[in-house]
């Protein structure tokens, strides 16, 4: 017999007793209202609870559902000032303004994910916030069976396809929650149906060993919310890796709408380095689902349930699976371009800055770097002859010194070790390589050169690999760090001039023979600052290209390059003709400008230049010749460093 019918009885057993009541004497006002509570009890044993209670959800609801109790959660949303109804629009229809209503209270109130889906997270939440009676709710159809929150006839999966994104997913080590494959299931349009089941079959791809040296749990997901968890020694080898779990009451499935059911796997901590990259594959090989009429089916062929291919994904260490890279880039320019440095014959010179980079994390992970070397080349003397001390400097802060033997050897390495610097993932920290000279003397003479560079994913003969930890202590291999920085070299003097490019107008064309075709001259200006340091300065006022015949008379020495950059006036090649002359603000002595010790003077330089050939061709100054002391001959080429300051734009000239 089913409830409504047993409700049927009970009510004419009520009429009967209030007859019987009636016929024998008068009831009174108490004796009907226990009467009425006792029947009430009868019904709600017979029925197995009674109607819903006001304000009570008991099903999940989204876009598409209709009823009181959308009405129930409107009017609460309306109260708790989510929502505003547009004047006549009628309640109880969920649409797009319900879910934004939603998942701004699921936002506030900690419900995850706020999806504006009110399932089974939802409901308790909404149960805590308004406590009701609970109740059992009744049945809504002529049947015995309790069907719940599921309305319709006979259902059944009308599709079931792999949710595209995932695919080849990588668990990380320690990550928790990966999805790796999932599919997308469709109701037909005959009932609502509620998935309560399914079963799992995991593979082998590369793996060699059971599925719990590799992952700690396998959950699975609803529209994004948890339906099942279980560690993952539950899929045995014995088994085939293969179980059916049972999933929470909720995951319901309207008519004729699509719900996402999605696994997750959370890999082990502590992942051997054997099995990195390493891979299996998950199938869906069946679907368990209850339908309106509280029949069970499973199936086990509609779309990709069981298509025998399933989803392949791998594990991965920590490095991989958190994008974790340490880059190298290089830092200032005014650092690392090359330049004069004023050294002294008679004491150190210190902190000197020659070499600035930058070093970033890249991806999820703390990085921490316990050494890092930085490698020194030099030309004209020994690292150890013209460095004593080299320091790094991080941020502003000194994270390390280290000193450097006299050596004759022209390339060293400065490890810095236990300097104990972390930078947090995403973070870029600027650092800075400060040298301290010795004075000139013994091997370490005017003109030597020096270099400073770094390099962490290559070690040369005489560099020094990088110790660098993630965040879980594992070592960074070379092969998640990238990058180098390199300054040019830098030139030492103990006496003589510091040149500085001011300006380098467009070259302008000269025409000789009005409209006739060629006749080409090409004009070229430059202007740059001369500063005298530790002795007077004097240059002759001649200029000249710089060709191996530089002679003591010229001052002021350039050349011009071609299109590949090859500079004719060293070679001889391509050159016509061409002449300079120059000018300064330096007091003039007979032959000489004169730049006194601490003082800047600004030279302007005009060239003009005829090419055997036609091209686009550039000027650029090579240096100034000078004595430093005396109005005698030159005895010194300082070269106008670095280069790509003192060389004008191209120029097309047809001779």
């Amino acid at each position: 017999m089913s409830k409504r019918i047993l409700t049927l009885v009970v009510a004419a057993a009520f009429i009967f007793a209030l007859v019987g009541v009636s016929t024998a004497k008068a009831a009174t006002v108490e004796e009907l209202t226990a009467l009425i509570a006792q029947l009430q009890a009868q019904i709600a044993a017979l029925t197995g609870g009674s109607t819903t209670a006001a304000g009570e959800i008991t099903k999940d609801l989204t876009i598409g559902s209709r009823g009181d109790q959308v009405e129930i959660l409107q009017k609460y949303l309306e109260d708790e000032g989510y929502l505003v109804m547009p004047v006549g629009v009628a309640y109880g229809y969920f649409g797009n303004l319900t879910k934004a209503a939603v998942a701004k209270w699921q936002a506030d109130n900690g419900v995850a994910p706020a999806y504006g889906y009110f399932g089974a997270k939802s409901r308790a939440m909404y149960a805590t916030l308004n406590p009701i009676t609970p109740v059992t709710p009744g049945d809504d159809d002529d049947d015995d069976a309790d069907d719940g929150d599921l309305e319709g006839g006979a259902g059944a999966i009308s599709d079931a396809d792999y949710i595209a994104k995932l695919s080849n997913e990588e668990v990380g080590e320690g990550e928790s929650d990966v999805e790796v494959a999932g599919l997308t299931i469709e109701a037909d349009e005959g009932s609502d149906i509620e998935l309560v089941a399914v079963n799992l079959n995991f593979s082998k791809g590369t793996a060699t060993r059971d599925l719990d040296r590799y992952a700690d749990e396998v959950s699975i997901w609803f529209d994004g919310e948890e339906v099942a968890r279980l560690d993952a020694d539950e899929f045995t080898r014995r088994q085939n890796y293969d179980k059916t779990i049972s999933l929470d009451r909720g995951a319901i499935i309207r008519a004729g709408e699509k719900g996402d059911l999605v696994v997750a796997l959370s890999g082990v901590s502590n992942l051997d380095s054997t099995d990195a990259t390493k891979t299996w594959t998950l199938e869906f090989e069946s679907i368990r689902f209850r339908d309106g009429l509280n029949a069970v089916i499973t199936d086990t062929e509609t779309g990709d349930i069981n298509d025998g291919t399933g989803r392949t994904f791998s594990f991965e260490g920590f490095a991989a699976a958190t994008g974790l890279e340490l880059r190298v880039s290089k830092g200032s320019s005014s650092i690392n371009d090359s330049r004069i440095i004023m050294v002294s014959t008679t004491k150190d010179t210190d902190n000197e800055e020659i070499l600035a980079f930058k070093i970033e994390a890249r991806g999820d992970s703390d990085l921490h770097i316990n050494d890092l070397s930085v490698n020194f080349d030099s030309v004209g003397a020994g690292v150890g002859e013209i460095i004593n001390t080299a320091k790094l400097i991080v941020d502003g802060d000194t994270v390390g010194s280290e000193s450097f033997a006299s050596s004759t050897t022209a390339t060293g390495t400065a490890v810095f070790d236990n300097i104990d610097l972390t930078i947090d993932a995403g973070d870029t920290v600027e650092v800075i390589v400060e040298v301290d000279f010795n004075k000139v003397s013994g091997g370490f003479v005017e003109g030597a050169t020096l270099k400073a560079s770094v390099n962490p994913d290559a070690v040369t003969n005489y560099s020094v690999a990088w110790d660098v930890e993630d965040e879980e202590g594992d070592v960074v291999s070379s092969d998640n760090m990238t990058g180098a920085a390199s300054s040019e070299y830098h030139a030492f003097y103990s006496t003589g001039i510091v040149i500085e490019a001011k300006s380098l107008p467009t070259p302008t064309i000269k025409d000789t023979n009005g409209d006739s075709a060629g006749g080409e001259l090409g004009l070229y200006k430059m202007t740059f600052d001369v500063t005298a340091f530790e002795n007077d300065i004097y240059v002759p006022t001649g200029a000249t290209n710089a060709t191996s015949s530089v002679t003591a008379t010229s001052g002021v020495v350039y050349t011009i390059e071609d299109s590949t950059g090859v500079a004719m006036m060293l070679n001889g090649a391509g050159l016509a003709s061409t002449s300079a002359v120059y000018s300064s603000t330096a007091t003039k002595s007979g032959n000489h400008y004169v730049i006194n010790q601490g003082e800047t003077k600004t030279f302007t330089l005009d060239i003009t230049f005829t090419p055997t050939a036609t091209g686009y061709y550039t000027a650029q100054l090579y240096g100034v010749n000078y004595k430093a002391g005396s109005a005698a001959a030159a005895d010194t080429m300082q070269l106008a460093i670095p280069v790509g300051d003192f060389e004008t734009s191209s120029l097309y000239i047809i001779p």
